[in-house]
Formats: structure tokens, C-alpha cells, sequence
């Protein structure tokens, strides 16, 4: 997790860089992530991995100090849409952090896109963000949700399984595992799968 905090850190002082008109400004930051009920020890590590290399880079990102805000989503989209918000209209963030679970991501990315801000996710990688949909704007540090279950697919047509049975959570990267895992094993052989989503408070990505 310190490790993705400073690419994450990395990347947003090379995009500053980029675009240094305000090269003499505090640059702020906005961090939303999961810090409430079981899937908070998520959020926590990676809101105090980036704080962490922030500090190992001198406080300054892109040569510019560096404040940062953190939001806590509750893992409740509305309520992330409307920190965001706050994040950018605001607070003036030039990037927003986060979050960990694409549900969320779904319902932040406009807010913050629009807004003027760059998100930077460094978990979640909802696959209807990519390709013909990928904005220029939004960056990920981790992974597309569904190029693991993919290669899995792959695996099972080569290992010559037969059938399967898919399950996953209830939203966005939960589909992207159904969809992405079941559509490579059609495309490779005529192997026979089940899928089931399940209702769960606790998506993983």
C-alpha cells in the first residue's frame, strides 16, 4: 500500500509539472475513501499510505506544498457525489484521491471530471471507464477490474474445465468479474457457466 501511495504521490507531481501555471500555489488535494464500518481498514491504509509519501517527498508535490483533504464516503455513493462536490467547488482541489470500491467511483466521477479536478483511483477500475469511455481526466494505479477474471477464464478453457459457477457482488467490478470471466470461456470453447450475483456490503474493488 506505501508503495502504490507513492506512484499515486509520483503521478500527481508529474502531472503538476505539466501544468504549472500556478506553480506558486498550495496545491491541495482531496482524499475520498471508505473510512467507516468493516471495509475501513482499506481506506485507512491508503489514505495514510499517501500522507506517508507526501511526507517522504518533503511536504511538496510537483515543487508546490501540498494540503490534503480527506472525506470519508461511508461507502454510500450519494454522499460521496455530494463530498466531492465540496472538494471542488469548494475547497478548489486541483486532484481528487480515491476512492477504493467502484461503486462509488461510478458515482464520482462526473462530479470530479467535470468539476476540473483529475481523479487518480488507486483501486477501483470499472471497465465501462475504459476504452471509447476513458476520459482524459481519470487515471488508475491499480487495474482494470476485469482483466483478472478474464485471464481466469482463459485459465479454465485451457485447463479444459468443463463447467463453472461464477459468483460475485452486486455491483460494478462484481459484474465486470461475471461478465469479463464467462465471455472468455464462450469465446474459447463451448465450456458451459453459471453466474449468480449476491447482495454485499462489503464490495472488494
Amino acid at each position: 500500500m506505501r508503495k502504490l501511495a507513492t506512484i499515486i504521490a509520483g503521478a500527481c507531481a508529474c502531472l503538476m509539472v505539466c501544468a504549472s501555471a500556478h506553480a506558486q500555489d498550495k496545491l491541495r488535494i482531496g482524499i475520498i475513501t471508505t473510512l467507516s464500518g468493516p471495509p475501513a481498514v482499506i481506506g485507512q491504509q491508503m489514505r495514510d499510505g499517501f500522507k506517508l509519501a507526501v511526507q517522504h517527498l518533503g511536504g511538496k508535490l510537483g515543487g508546490r506544498e501540498t494540503e490534503i483533504l480527506v472525506q470519508d464516503d461511508e461507502l454510500k455513493p450519494d454522499l460521496a457525489v455530494s463530498k466531492v462536490k465540496a472538494f471542488v467547488e469548494r475547497d478548489k482541489v486541483e486532484f481528487v484521491v480515491g476512492p477504493v470500491f467502484s461503486n462509488i467511483l461510478q458515482a464520482i466521477m462526473k462530479p470530479a471530471t467535470e468539476g476540473g479536478a483529475i481523479l487518480i483511483s488507486p483501486n477501483a477500475g470499472s471497465s465501462n471507464f475504459a476504452g471509447k469511455d476513458c476520459n482524459p481526466n481519470f487515471f488508475v494505479t491499480s487495474y482494470q477490474n476485469d482483466q483478472i477474471h478474464e485471464v481466469l477464464g482463459r485459465y479454465a478453457q485451457d485447463a479444459g474445465m468443463k463447467k463453472a459457477f461464477i459468483m460475485a457482488p452486486n455491483y460494478q467490478a462484481g459484474k465486470d468479474a461475471l461478465v469479463d470471466s464467462s465471455a472468455t470461456s464462450r469465446a474459447r470453447s463451448p465450456m458451459k457457466s453459471m453466474s449468480r450475483s449476491v447482495n454485499s456490503t462489503t464490495p472488494r474493488s
